[in-house]
């Protein structure tokens, strides 16, 4: 795969033209944000303030990412992975914490402010991490995954019979079925 043309990595013109627009949009809007923060802000502090510049960056590098993967500027698919997901975690945590940030204005209840705030910490946790965790170990190759089947105790096959799950390992392949 030395050429540099899209169409050897899958790629067709009219799709690659949708994901430049696409992208130029996001950057654009990104660009005009920022200029609006930088320059309507009086204090360059805050919740508010950091989480509209974090979520507004995370709006332009996400795309970034995909348009380096996509045509193959970065062959490692685990680096990819990471931009990805850490800019994932910019647009939608920083864009919860910007709502947060300004829910004070319609809702006075301190304590129903702590849980939604808890419940945005909480998202960033339960979903958010293992995303990117299982994001992450997809994209290993087959080989890796053979490699972690060959060190399970016989109580993991015995659980992976149980699941129907497939055996990757050499030192148990065989013909019997298990029952």
């Amino acid at each position: 795969m030395g050429s540099d043309n899209p169409s050897d990595y899958g790629l067709t013109l009219p799709s690659a033209m949708v994901i430049a627009s696409f992208t130029t949009i996001a950057w654009v809007n990104t660009i005009e944000l920022q200029a609006r923060i930088w320059l309507n802000f009086k204090r360059h502090s805050g919740l508010y303030f950091w989480s509209l510049l974090l979520s507004s960056w995370g709006c332009a590098i996400h795309p970034l990412a995909f348009l380096l993967l996509n045509f193959q500027i970065w062959k490692n698919p685990h680096v990819v992975g990471i931009f990805i997901g850490v800019s994932w975690w910019c647009m939608v945590t920083g864009q919860a914490l910007v709502l947060y940030s300004r829910l004070h204005l319609v809702m006075r209840d301190m304590r129903k402010l702590r849980w939604v705030l808890y419940m945005i910490i909480t998202n960033f946790f339960i979903l958010h991490l293992p995303i990117m965790l299982l994001s992450q170990v997809v994209s290993l190759p087959t080989s890796a995954l053979c490699r972690f089947s060959c060190i399970l105790t016989d109580s993991d096959r015995d659980i992976q019979r149980f699941l129907l799950l497939p055996n990757f390992s050499k030192s148990t392949r065989s013909t019997k079925r298990f029952r």
